[in-house]
């Protein structure tokens, strides 16, 4: 049986085992001798207390034994009451018979029901039973209360299980969101601020090389700082609200293309086919798509030209980033994970090689 099974004992289900066993105790006693009175009442009193406090305990406890042991000596307590009462305590039989169900495995739970019912009806009804029709209205009785009680126990069984296995998993939608979300800010601090200190860092040690234009180095710096805040600021906005204002695409695009030749990386864009505007969430995957590849050139291809490639079609657009770097095998860093975690909530695809005549190519491909 499962260690993290759900428990059945609550205020509920103690009152009803309470409304059940009292009037078998008051049953039991009512033609009993005085002397049988008290030994019922004993009996019946610990299979109350065995049924509610014995039962909440063990069934917080680990693996199927403390529950089998529990239920063991409460079966034992409801047989010696139905005997010695000569069956006129069978409500008693009741809550247990709803307890095998509800924490034995099916099987055993079956086995434990069969055994009430063969001791009632083959060592307690016949006792008392006048004659044939009596003996067998009191086998049918018995038999079919129990079978009432295994039916519905079962039906509140399932229902627990089922409700268990709703909140796990609600648990595991909760842990898969938060994760969601842990990347969604992992990919837009990298993808924003990241972006604006590669360039700034280039434009630094450019203005540490060489001593001319070195003011104007700084100056473009102290843009790229600022405009990586703005960038930070909008992303916070995008995490807080769910929504941001975004630059139409092309115009980002030109922006990103212009920041390359800003840093004396030699960069342009050619658009095929009919540009038309895009859906925000697809402009703005494209233009963190550029963004990634051109920081990338940036950083390690040691390129001196970059051609931006955009080619709309009928019900897709297709973005090349192609450079004449180095080239070579790149290991996916956090950058280009991110960005296929982007292109697959907008169903794109992402492709990169070492191109034939040297550096090297990036291309995605989105419907739109």
């Amino acid at each position: 049986m499962e260690t993290d099974r759900p428990r059945f004992i609550s205020k509920g289900t103690v009152i009803a085992v309470v409304a059940t066993t009292v009037p078998g105790l008051l049953q039991a006693i009512t033609p009993a001798t005085p002397t049988m009175a008290i030994v019922l009442g004993v009996i019946i009193t610990l299979a109350l207390g065995i049924s509610t406090f014995g039962v909440a305990w063990a069934e917080r406890q680990p693996g199927l034994r403390p529950l089998a042991t529990t239920l063991a000596l409460y079966g034992a307590a409801v047989c010696a009451a139905l005997y010695l009462s000569d069956g006129y305590a069978f409500l008693v039989a009741m809550p247990f018979a709803s307890m095998a169900v509800l924490y034995l495995p099916l099987r055993i739970a079956l086995a434990v029901e069969a055994a009430l019912i063969v001791f009632m009806c083959g060592l307690v009804i016949p006792r008392i039973a006048a004659d044939t029709r009596q003996l067998a209205g009191g086998i049918a009785g018995f038999a079919s209360s129990v079978g009432f009680v295994f039916i519905f126990s079962l039906i509140a069984r399932r229902e627990r299980y089922a409700r268990r296995d709703v909140e796990r998993l609600n648990q595991q939608v909760a842990e898969l969101a938060t994760i969601r979300e842990r990347n969604r800010i992992a990919r837009e601090i990298h993808d924003s601020l990241g972006h604006y200190l590669t360039v700034a860092n280039v434009q630094l040690e450019a203005a540490r090389g060489s001593a001319e234009g070195r003011d104007e180095r700084m100056a473009k710096v102290q843009q790229l700082l600022r405009d990586g805040l703005t960038e930070l600021r909008s992303s916070v906005s995008l995490l807080r609200e769910g929504a941001s204002e975004v630059k139409p695409f092309a115009q980002a695009l030109d922006g990103l293309v212009a920041e390359c030749n800003a840093t004396g990386l030699s960069a342009d864009l050619t658009t095929e086919g009919n540009a038309r505007a895009l859906p925000t969430e697809v402009g703005f995957t494209l233009f963190r798509a550029a963004q990634e590849a051109l920081t990338n050139v940036r950083r390690h291809s040691r390129a001196k030209r970059v051609t931006v490639q955009l080619h709309y079609a009928d019900a897709r657009v297709k973005l090349r980033v192609l450079d004449d770097g180095v080239g070579g095998s790149p290991t996916p860093g956090n950058g280009l994970k991110g960005l296929e975690e982007r292109l697959a909530q907008v169903g794109g695809t992402l492709a990169f090689a070492t191109r034939q005549s040297g550096g090297f190519e990036l291309t995605v491909e989105v419907p739109a």
